[in-house]
């Protein structure tokens, strides 16, 4: 009989934070029969030997599965082939889940058949694990069809019904924003009511770990053009905008220091270079940086 829930972790040197992160999805408080399932993609630390030993102490719970580096795309399409569960559940390897999260996704998405995503609010935390900051997501699942056409907003913890992505893969071409190019792919199979397949969970059942130094700029710039360039492909694959030519658009805003002016992590959308979608739609831009959203 096939598990409740798969944890997959995608794993790529991270021999500082592996046990923490896998520790956290063995000691779920969910009675159910849920499995991890974990990727080596081609670690040269100790990342491999540490999981496994972990192997080794949880053989019933643990599927590990080493490869050669592959890139994160094609790591996490090996996870989903190789899942079981009815329901899916992403875990990065240097982050860690609260004990109670897989008991939380399994019944939201028992509560609704007709759920396909859960996600939830999350906690940011350091290197050394110091909470940083509480993200909250209740106001921007309000507008929730609104705004995911114009930022990747739910984050962590995401969680997918297995038969709903069946047919669904990670770009490999894409080395990040892959995760917010998957799930276009689904929502807009929903399109233009994605919330009613959409829960999301007011608690804080992740800890996203944030390391300030390991993004360059360039990876950055890079980021925003591939969540860019997905975003514009799958709202013409869907012909979202009718057809009509459509400039997706960075939103940017004076910074606090009230010299800065930057990218505030969105996208609005000109409709035949004519007005912004983001305004007639009303969606305030406190949704995307409150701190530097301060020009409206």
């Amino acid at each position: 009989m096939n598990p409740d829930i798969t944890i997959m972790i995608p794993a790529h040197n991270v021999e500082k934070f592996i046990e923490e992160c896998v520790g956290s999805a063995i000691n779920q408080t969910y009675k159910g029969s849920f499995e991890i399932v974990i990727v080596n993609d081609g670690s040269t630390d100790r990342t491999g030997k540490k999981l496994e030993t972990l192997q080794r102490q949880t053989p019933n719970k643990i599927h590990l599965i080493h490869q050669s580096n592959q890139g994160v795309s094609a790591t996490r399409n090996t996870l989903l082939q190789e899942s079981k569960g009815t329901f899916v559940l992403g875990l990065d390897s240097d982050d860690k889940l609260s004990s109670n999260a897989v008991e939380k996704v399994f019944y939201t998405f028992m509560q609704n058949p007709r759920t396909e995503f859960v996600y939830s609010d999350h906690v940011k935390i350091g290197r050394d694990g110091t909470p940083l900051k509480k993200v909250r997501k209740a106001k921007e699942h309000k507008i929730f069809d609104d705004l995911i056409l114009h930022k990747h907003f739910p984050g962590h913890v995401r969680a997918f019904k297995r038969s709903s992505i069946e047919t669904h893969l990670f770009n490999p071409s894409l080395k990040n924003a892959e995760d917010y190019d998957f799930l276009l792919q689904l929502l807009l199979n929903n399109w233009p009511h994605m919330n009613r397949v959409v829960a999301h969970i007011p608690e804080l059942l992740y800890f996203y770990r944030f390391n300030p130094e390991g993004i360059s700029q360039t990876q950055t710039r890079e980021m925003r053009y591939n969540a860019k360039t997905a975003l514009e492909r799958r709202l013409k694959e869907h012909a979202i905008y009718r057809n009509r030519k459509v400039e997706i658009a960075p939103i940017y805003a004076i910074g606090s220091n009230g010299g800065e002016y930057r990218p505030i992590g969105g996208w609005d959308h000109i409709v035949e270079g004519i007005g912004s979608i983001l305004d007639k739609k009303k969606v305030s831009r406190k949704h995307f940086n409150p701190k530097l959203a301060n020009s409206n």
